[in-house]
């Protein structure tokens, strides 16, 4: 059991896809860098041709360099997902094994500070060592842009990408429902909320703070990055495939792949990080809030204030589509080979070993 994964229904962890259209959708290498020896093995350096400025772009190459690189960017992805889980695995067993634990279940402060590293080490840590594989051992360095070229498509596509996020919870709800009708419920750990300032504060840290930061760079940055050059749509929808993959039990893989395909949209539709940052920390703070007001018995106000945030996101949304929806830079269209990146060893030992820790949040009639 993950325990650093708890979520309340409301309370749905999800990411985006950052890249940009333009330049910065391609991945490039120097070709004036100093060649490295062959690497033997899967992960090897593809060869690329040569444009101007010294320049060679990814996608260049020929179909079997491309599948092969789609394999290779699909095992990465498996590799980070299955680090992601041994990581959380290896801080809950030194949490239970040294005297951590006790203060552990005692303290809500002390719990979610835990909640805080676990992110950073088991998200943060892992995504950015992968990242520098992927430039070791394929040769890929993807830019993570973070400065958009135009600040008011960002600022018109946050509140609208805030406004779908939370109509994904209606997404999540109807699955959940479907499911029930067969004889089958998803359910999900539960977790008190801390009352105590200290505790409130590290809290919120926890869940809207570091959230944003360290899944945004792991899934919009690291993993979409390298995919924009085969496909915009193809990027946004793996990228939530590993999102949704990375959580703790199906409610939450439902809501988190949605909500990825949405701030996925987003991030690359503006080409900042910043946007994914600012649609998940939007969220995740409505997540918060609305689950104390539940805590406080005001259900029907979080339910209005959550009908009204969506209101006006969608007036946002509107306003983004007439302006922004066909803008963007080139795009890079490479048929074939794409499927290679979840039909690899790795990424089905990844995806088989989420579904089955999920599988403990399933219950059968009966």
């Amino acid at each position: 059991m993950l325990i650093f994964n708890p979520r309340y229904d409301t309370i749905k962890r999800q990411t985006g896809l950052p890249g940009r259209d333009g330049r910065s959708a391609f991945c490039i290498r120097f070709a004036s860098e100093k060649r490295r020896p062959a690497l033997s093995g899967i992960f090897r350096s593809m060869p690329g041709m040569t444009l101007k400025g010294g320049v060679r772009m990814a996608g260049s190459r020929g179909g079997t360099e491309r599948r092969r690189e789609m394999r290779n960017l699909g095992m990465m992805a498996g590799a980070a997902i299955i680090l992601f889980f041994c990581m959380q695995m290896l801080i809950s067993f030194v949490i239970s094994a040294t005297p951590l634990r006790g203060l552990y279940n005692e303290s809500m402060t002390v719990r979610y500070a835990c909640t805080c590293a676990a992110s950073v080490l088991s998200i943060g840590l892992v995504f950015y060592l992968i990242r520098l594989l992927e430039g070791r051992l394929m040769g890929i360095r993807c830019p993570l842009p973070m400065r958009p070229d135009r600040w008011t498509p960002v600022i018109l596509a946050i509140p609208a990408g805030f406004a779908l996020c939370l109509s994904a919870n209606y997404v999540s709800a109807l699955v959940g429902m479907l499911t029930e009708t067969v004889g089958v419920e998803l359910t999900q750990p539960e977790q008190l909320l801390p009352t105590d300032p200290a505790g409130v504060i590290v809290y919120i840290i926890s869940m809207v703070v570091i959230p944003p930061l360290v899944e945004e760079f792991a899934i919009r940055g690291v993993v979409m990055q390298p995919l924009l050059r085969y496909g915009r749509g193809f990027a946004i929808c793996a990228s939530a495939a590993v999102f949704g993959l990375m959580h703790s039990n199906p409610k939450q893989m439902v809501f988190a792949f949605v909500s990825g395909l949405v701030i996925g949209y987003f991030t690359a539709s503006t080409g900042s990080l910043l946007t994914g940052i600012g649609i998940h920390l939007m969220n995740n703070a409505f997540a918060v809030l609305s689950s104390y007001m539940v805590q406080h018995e005001n259900v029907v106000g979080s339910a209005l204030l959550m009908l009204g945030a969506i209101g006006i996101g969608i007036s946002f949304l509107i306003a983004y589509l007439i302006l922004f929806a066909r803008s963007g830079g080139a795009r890079e269209k490479v048929s074939g080979g794409r499927w290679r990146f979840f039909i690899n060893i790795v990424f089905i030992l990844a995806a088989a070993l989420m579904l089955l820790n999920a599988s403990q949040y399933i219950q059968t009639a009966g």
